[in-house]
């Protein structure tokens, strides 16, 4: 007789088995005692059957008997106490089938990485991945890719791949420091320093930018918002306040454009509270969308340089706030739209500052009509940690950000309508390049793409 103890768990199971699949495991184990034997290796390493060892020690099964085998012979598991022609017999065979199917939820990365490594057909052993659609269901996910409403939900899965395809190519937090935001380093992968969601970008420009049109951003930050743009044909204007972001954006760009057809995007250093030498940067002085996610006060602390609006107090930087946004407005052409990223944030009493009804109040004082207002979902991610902290003073994890738009003049007039049939192409068109896109980013290695080039398709043709 051997001991459960001496057996060692496979570190890398393709079955991540499923929670329900193992409660299964339990209760089969539990009503019928053991009846399927596990394979191990010469070391006792567990190749199949990990998930019933670890039910098995769950509900105390200690002992093990272990039949040495080359694989020449069928090890036949007795159960002399149970007859196949009853209520348990039937039960038990019942249970080993739905307990097999319930508890098997493949670890798709993991087996796509061992089966590259050992050269092993995953298909032929009936494994086949279903790629995740990079759009969502129905009519109007064929239509606008996202469904355009007042809750965005990016914990979507369409939401969700279609993420992972632009993070590939850019990732909007390098340039920043670490953990801006001050959280413990086992938040997230960011380690609480805020990734502009790339989606949202690729929404905003498809349903409020001009195709092929120009973005001026006044806080632009990191490198996504400009790349995106890019990609999608449009011509960008970004400015930010410190040289090493731009420096990164910069380095960033050249590694996106080996991947991508990329209109170069135009990032200034400056302070934007000095429009008028912000725009001295630029070719073109009036564009067709303001696009921007502004700085919440002093929740992150992006430098030490006093221009810097998150160093200051809220009430100085709600005047310089308000002056970027006014003059901002000034530099939008008629009849176009205004789109602002913002969220809540807190006074040091705990209380909320209003700073959502703030911007929207600094727009309308710049003449823009507060035309659209949703509600992007993020999911509470590494912010689930900060739960127990935060409910003891009862304060609710905060989980979303606010869209806020804006429209100056008569849109209708000034824009053409959207055309379903010139929507379908080019969202088609973008599909098929994320589709693609992905692809290579599973099969091919790096020193193939530049030879893919010539027949990879494009966003914005």
């Amino acid at each position: 007789m051997g001991d459960i103890k001496d057996l060692k768990f496979d570190d890398k199971n393709f079955n991540m088995h499923s929670e329900f699949g193992m409660s299964q495991l339990e209760r089969s184990l539990r009503n019928f005692g053991a009846g399927r034997s596990i394979l191990v290796d010469k070391d006792n390493r567990i190749i199949a059957g990990n998930g019933i060892a670890e039910a098995a020690g769950q509900i105390g099964i200690q002992k093990t008997r272990v039949v040495e085998t080359t694989g020449d012979e069928l090890v036949v598991v007795k159960r002399v106490d149970v007859e196949l022609d009853s209520k348990e017999g039937r039960e038990m065979a019942l249970a080993d089938n739905a307990t097999s199917a319930a508890d098997l939820k493949w670890d798709e990365d993991l087996l796509k990485s061992e089966a590259d490594k050992w050269g092993i057909d995953a298909s032929s052993w009936g494994v086949e991945f279903e790629k995740p659609k990079t759009y969502e269901d129905g009519a109007l996910g064929r239509d606008f890719i996202i469904v355009p409403s007042s809750v965005l939900d990016a914990t979507k899965p369409a939401w969700v791949a279609r993420k992972k395809v632009w993070k590939s190519i850019v990732q909007s937090e390098k340039g920043r420091k670490e953990n801006l935001m001050g959280y413990s380093k086992t938040i997230g992968e960011s380690g609480g320093t805020s990734i502009f969601d790339p989606v949202l970008c690729e929404m905003v420009y498809r349903w409020f930018g001009i195709p092929g049109g120009s973005i001026f951003d006044p806080f632009c930050g990191g490198s996504v918002r400009g790349i995106v743009a890019g990609a999608m044909g449009n011509r960008y204007y970004g400015n930010d306040l410190r040289q090493e972001q731009i420096d990164e954006n910069e380095a960033q760009y050249e590694v996106a454009k080996e991947l991508l057809e990329i209109k170069k995007p135009v990032w200034s250093v400056g302070d934007s509270a000095d429009m008028d030498k912000v725009m001295s940067n630029y070719d073109e002085k009036e564009f067709d969308l303001i696009f921007s996610c502004p700085p919440y006060a002093d929740l992150e602390v992006y430098s030490d340089d006093p221009a810097d609006i998150s160093n200051m107090d809220y009430e100085e930087f709600l005047e310089v706030y308000r002056k970027i946004i006014a003059e901002s407005v000034a530099h939008l052409k008629p009849n176009r739209f205004a789109v602002w990223v913002v969220g809540e944030i807190r006074k040091k009493d705990g209380g909320y500052q209003h700073f959502v009804e703030d911007s929207i109040k600094a727009f309308e004082d710049a003449g823009m009509v507060y035309y659209n207002h949703a509600i992007l979902v993020s999911g509470a991610g590494g912010a689930g940690l900060r739960v127990r902290r935060l409910m003891r003073n009862r304060k609710l994890v905060h989980s979303h950000q606010d869209i806020l738009v804006f429209k100056n003049g008569d849109v209708p007039d000034g824009l053409e309508p959207m055309d379903r049939e010139a929507i379908l192409a080019q969202v088609d068109e973008e599909r098929r390049l994320l589709d693609n896109y992905e692809n290579v980013l599973v099969f091919t290695n790096a020193e193939n793409i530049k030879d893919l080039q010539a027949s990879f398709p494009k966003i914005g043709e």
